[in-house]
């Protein structure tokens, strides 16, 4: 199940490298009306990435009791305020496939036989 999801993570990646060749307008538009743009859920996946990899998997470890997850519509809303300060969509999948590879990295060293909590 750990390796599937990791290989999942890992798909990603690829998906995300192909919409390179998507002229950008087509990227920025919402996908339907009322929700985000492919530009958006690329920020959003990277930075959820981002904060798993600064803040929950450095506090993996056996009967740890790792930090409770931000509010996700207000971390939600933080990343696309955040990825507005990149200067251009090129960069935005450039940190994300960055991120996401680092993610992988770090939960593949993550020992798999140990347990954890989540903080509520």
């Amino acid at each position: 199940m750990r390796c599937e999801r990791i290989k999942a993570l890992q798909a990603t990646v690829a998906k995300v490298e192909v919409l390179r060749c998507i002229p950008d307008a087509m990227l920025t538009e919402p996908i339907r009306t009322g929700k985000w743009s492919i530009r958006e859920i690329i920020g959003h996946m990277y930075y959820w990435d981002k904060y798993n990899v600064e803040k929950m998997i450095p506090e993996m470890r056996n009967h740890a009791i790792l930090p409770a997850f931000p509010d996700h519509d207000s971390h939600n809303a933080e990343a696309i305020r955040y990825i507005d300060t990149f200067d251009s969509l090129e960069r935005i999948i450039d940190v994300f496939i960055h991120t996401r590879k680092a993610l992988v990295q770090a939960l593949s060293y993550v020992d798999s036989d140990i347990t954890f909590l989540y903080s509520r």
